[in-house]
């Protein structure tokens, strides 16, 4: 390609893939690092800061467009010094300038591209740049630098106080009770927001938001609104019909570009496919529906055939492009389909919306247009010979596309979205009984253990090519603390419930603020971040400090302590002042308030039958349930003085309070129903 050039800098003995992608650009990168910033200073240069992540389509387009030009390269070798960081690996230099882009934008996404001072204070950012506007930034900026640096400094200045400023308004305590009017009033809200014609939020992108939903279902299973509950079948059954859905070989999309669910953006992430999993299989728990609990199935497959290492690990995406087009790998022209399936293509193209001149492009998207009723109506053929035909169909092209050249997989492990897998993993197996599944839950969780925990308890973040990097962030903790006590509560193996205390305490010594009772996000602040992000808003992923509170609730059930349940409600009233704003994006602190207005039962069983007693109460759909127990009576003091020789026992509590306890199964899960 004209203008382009290969050469080696100072990422090409980097780990990250991200990172690597970059490394045979002519672009002089450095790693994020002091090397980069003495540089700066001593050369008097701005310095552009470029974040992405592997998986990334636009990252892509921009690399091959602008950063593999020897012309840009030459603009930002001589005037810049130029950093990139994997937003993965750190997270916090993303929180950071992100925040600063869209307080001098009003937007945000990836590629972040953001110009800072030689002490990497942001000046001015924004996300993809073409090749021409990107030159003409460069220049400009270069320019205004030379002739009128305090310009700039002025610029800079302003965005500090106005990150101080984003820092100090989130964290004003304003509420003192909870009360279930509030709640009400937040759903009320929320709904207000959904979609009724094609599910999820309103507008496009269009992105799953699984723990929105997650709350939503909670919400429902206290207040038995059909219409609630309506909405979210409604919404999951299009999303899995949708071309989000990769409906060859399981899992979704991490967003939709359009209001349909239909063209997705095509890169896959550990965590989108984690919490969907989940949340396909507690619908399937509560409704019975086969449809999700085969979703949710295929898409657990997906991972463990897709994402999962041979230590039991998972990588943390799967790219959306392939052979130098994205969405290439998924994607099918009608001869391709007629050539494979021959006499049976007219009924599979009709069930996946296949056309002749292709649905997107020249190519097809594949999506569910009609269903096997009207099919077997349409050729009038049995249901039974339809749902052959589209399944064959399905296998032939799904061992065709395993010849074509698959998109690149980001192999880098993840503390926070393994912890998700986990959970993930735990909910397919109260949803279908597979041993696999709780397996690969009981393998993962062992070996983060032992791979990315140090002796004092401290996390590393990332794992890869049989190394351990960066020091853990707030959500690392957060989400593995999570994730092991629902190991205890589907195992009772009090292990654990241990290892999530401690690294629980850990975390909350390491990342307390002395002015609030929220955590800070980085355990210790880069230098060159002049504010450490506190991490409130419940987005695709639940945030740290939400997922924490939660944990600390919990964990002080377990150990009969006040401190812990007190501090997390101070974290709830901390936050609620944001909450109020826009509930949609605080679903996970919602479903903890949820707890506070409504108890959960804190069902202890103990005795000769414990294990089987807890598979009956696992199998159970019902958020507000915290179990404990075993076969004897164990050290957590919730098991104190509850174990009777010769007898199991099921004791019932809700906010400490016990009824006696009971011998019968079936009787104690009527209790809680």
């Amino acid at each position: 390609m004209n203008g382009q050039h290969k050469s080696n800098n100072r990422l090409k003995d980097q780990k990250s893939p991200y990172l690597l992608q970059h490394a045979d650009n002519p672009v002089d990168w450095f790693p994020w690092g002091d090397e980069a910033f003495q540089k700066a200073r001593e050369e008097n240069k701005l310095v552009v800061v470029s974040i992405g992540y592997s998986a990334c389509h636009w990252c892509h387009v921009m690399e091959e467009e602008c950063f593999s030009d020897r012309g840009i390269a030459r603009l930002m070798n001589d005037n810049f010094v130029s950093i990139k960081v994997d937003r993965e690996e750190r997270p916090d230099i993303d929180h950071y300038y992100m925040e600063a882009v869209q307080l001098i934008t009003g937007t945000g996404g990836w590629p972040l591209n953001c110009i800072a001072l030689p002490d990497g204070r942001p000046v001015f950012g924004g996300t993809y740049f073409p090749k021409q506007r990107w030159a003409d930034v460069l220049h400009q900026l270069a320019e205004v630098y030379r002739l009128e640096p305090e310009k700039l400094k002025k610029q800079a200045g302003q965005v500090e106080q106005g990150l101080d400023h984003i820092q100090v308004s989130e964290h004003t305590p304003r509420l003192d009770q909870l009360d279930v009017s509030q709640l009400n009033d937040y759903a009320g809200r929320i709904r207000k927001n959904l979609d009724q014609q094609n599910g999820g939020l309103r507008g496009a992108p269009k992105f799953p938001m699984p723990q929105l939903y997650r709350f939503l279902l909670e919400y429902y299973f206290e207040t038995r609104d059909d219409k609630l509950l309506d909405h979210i079948r409604f919404t999951l059954t299009r999303m899995m019909e949708g071309g989000i859905y990769d409906h060859l070989g399981g899992g979704f999309a991490r967003y939709s570009t359009d209001e349909q669910w239909f063209v997705p953006h095509f890169e896959k992430m550990l965590y989108d496919n984690a919490q969907l999993a989940s949340l396909y299989s507690q619908v399937y728990m509560l409704t019975g529906e086969e449809a999700f609990r085969d979703t949710a199935m295929e898409t657990l497959n997906f991972m463990r055939d897709e994402m999962l290492s041979d230590e039991y690990l998972f990588y943390s995406s799967i790219d959306a492009d392939s052979e130098g087009g994205e969405g290439k790998y998924y994607t099918w022209s009608s001869y391709e389909i007629d050539l494979i399936l021959y006499k049976d293509a007219e009924i599979f193209n009709d069930h996946f919306g296949v056309s002749q001149h292709g649905n997107w492009g020249e190519v097809n998207i594949l999506k569910k247009a009609m269903d096997v009723p009207q099919l077997a109506r349409k050729y009038n053929q049995p249901e039974s010979k339809i749902r052959e035909v589209i399944s064959k169909g399905k296998n032939l092209l799904l061992q065709k596309r395993k010849k074509r050249t698959p998109p690149a997989t980001d192999k880098k492990v993840i503390i926070s979205w393994n912890a998700l897998a986990i959970k993930a993993f735990i909910d397919g197996y109260k949803a279908t009984g597979k041993r696999d599944y709780l397996r690969i839950a009981l393998s993962c969780a062992e070996n983060i253990i032992s791979r990315q925990l140090e002796s004092d308890y401290r996390l590393m973040r990332i794992y890869a090519e049989g190394a351990s990097s960066v020091d853990a962030f707030l959500d690392d903790y957060a989400f593995l603390g999570d994730a092991l006590l629902e190991l205890y509560q589907i195992t009772f193996d009090d292990k654990w419930v241990d290892w999530a205390a401690k690294i629980t305490d850990y975390a909350f010594k390491q990342f307390a603020d002395d002015q609030t009772y929220l955590m800070n996000y980085a355990r210790r602040t880069d230098p060159r971040l002049t504010t450490n992000k506190k991490e409130l808003v419940d987005s695709v992923i639940p945030s740290s400090n939400s997922v924490l509170a939660r944990n600390l609730y919990i964990l002080g059930q377990y150990f009969a302590s006040g401190t812990y349940i007190e501090w997390a409600r101070k974290m709830v009233y901390e936050a609620h002042e944001m909450v109020t704003k826009d509930p949609s994006f605080f679903s996970n602190w919602l479903r903890l308030m949820q707890w506070f207005v409504q108890p959960p039962y804190e069902v202890v069983i103990v005795g000769r039958k414990a294990e089987d007693y807890r598979s009956r109460f696992e199998k159970l759909y019902h958020p507000g349930i915290i179990l404990a127990g075993g076969t004897h009576e164990g050290n957590l003091p919730i098991l104190k003085n509850r174990f009777k020789l010769g007898k199991t026992q099921i004791y019932i509590c809700q906010g400490q309070v016990c009824q006696e306890p009971l011998s019968n199964v079936e009787e104690a899960m009527e209790k809680i129903v």
